[in-house]
Order: C-alpha cells, then structure tokens, then sequence
C-alpha cells in the first residue's frame, strides 16, 4: 500500500512554486484511495479487481493512493452455471457496486452498479473471467470517476472558508500534525485555498514537523474512530 508522504520541506516548495502555472502533474491530482474488494471468493480475483480500478483511477485523472477519500467495492455473485455440452463449461455472473466516500464527512460522492460474466472450464477460471471483464476504460467506471471528481472538487471549493479556519485553529493551537493531515486532502488544482492553506502551513516550524509521515494508520486516527471496516460499513448501511 502507497503511502502519502507529507513534509514540511515539500509543503515550503509548494509555496515558492504557487506562482507557476503548470499543467496537471502528478502532485496535482486528486488523491482517492482504492479498498480492497468484498464479497470475492478468490484471493487472486480480489487483487486482479482492485489493480484494475487502481489503473481506471489512473487513467481518468485521480491519484489511487490512501486519503480520506477512497472506493469501496462489493461484488456479489449472482448465478453459477454449467453448460450441458460437450466440453461442460462454467458461466458465473456477478453484481458489482462501487462507491466513492468520505471518511471524515461521512458523504458519498458517487456510486454505481453493473453485472459481468465469465466462462470458464472450471469454476474459479469462470470466475475470474469476470472479474478480468471489468475493464479499467469500462464507461460506467469513467462516468463514476469523473463524477465523484466533480463534486469532491465543488466540495471543496463550497467549503474553502471554514476548512482554511479550521486548519488555521489546529496550527493556532499548536495541532500541527492534525493540521498537516487536513492540508494533505487540498488538491493542487484547487489553486485558492491550496495556495492559502500552504503559506499557513509555511508558518509551522520545521521541527515541530520533522519526519512526519502521513499514512493510513495516522488518517484514519485523525479522521474517525474504531476500525476502517466500521467506519466504511456505517456509512454505507
């Protein structure tokens, strides 16, 4: 798993750099983790699943890595046949469901749903043709992605002024790891308040900082408390 590696001496460069105007690069994007898939019978199925929707983020636009941001997907197995000729073939159809949520807010910002088959001459190859069939340039993932992009932007734009007041409280009060945690989520692309947040967060001393690293275990903490799993299922449920 990717980790979101946040340092005061990356945040000061963001600072000297707010003036160019650059084409979207990879720091710039969108960042939307990418959990591993429920409901799956296979090990190898879940893993050849979740590399493919880490590549569909990719390709539209969004940094699959860990945030407060991330996809889940639940794959449901619909029927199991067996065909009657000669040689005996297997057929399986499941049911996909992905959302795109917010950890911290609670809000889903995009779902959607779609059924795909498989054959096989077994039940696992069966299987894992479907899961194989769900392509990372599938439309509805497209449409699913840039959606939830759209509005995780508008989010943000929508709410720029108390977020900047909060991670302005947490730096006032000397929170700074929980003030790095809230600057980390800002999008570049977001050029106003990632550009007010960053010269705030200029104004943290460097030690105070020093090897901080922003990882999963450390969102999480921050963001919500129990288990992933609970926090994942109260939202959904």
């Amino acid at each position: 798993m990717k980790k979101i590696i946040a340092t005061i001496s990356a945040v000061l460069f963001a600072v000297f750099s707010i003036a160019a105007q650059e084409p979207m690069e990879e720091h710039d994007r969108l960042n939307i983790g990418v959990e591993r898939p429920t409901g799956i019978k296979y090990d190898n199925a879940a893993q050849t699943l979740r590399n493919n929707l880490v590549q569909a983020f990719v390709l539209n636009g969004v940094a699959a890595v860990d945030s407060r941001f991330t996809t889940v997907t639940n794959v449901v197995e619909l029927s199991k046949d067996v065909t009657s000729s000669a040689p005996v073939m297997y057929i399986t159809e499941l049911e996909m469901s992905i959302f795109v949520i917010d950890l911290y807010t609670g809000t889903i910002f995009g779902q959607t749903s779609f059924t795909i088959k498989g054959i096989g001459d077994n039940e696992g190859a069966s299987y894992m043709d479907a899961i194989r069939n769900v392509k990372a340039r599938n439309p509805k993932l497209r449409t699913l992605i840039t959606s939830a992009k759209d509005k995780i932007f508008a989010y943000f734009d929508a709410e720029s002024d108390q977020i900047f007041n909060r991670i302005d409280a947490l730096i006032a009060s000397g929170d700074y790891k929980a003030a790095m945690i809230e600057a980390n989520a800002i999008p570049r692309s977001c050029a106003d308040l990632y550009n007010k947040v960053s010269l705030r967060i200029a104004a943290i001393p460097a030690s105070a900082t020093a090897g901080l690293t922003i990882d999963r275990s450390l969102m999480d903490g921050y963001y919500f408390s129990g288990s992933r799993d609970a926090r994942i299922a109260q939202i959904l449920n």
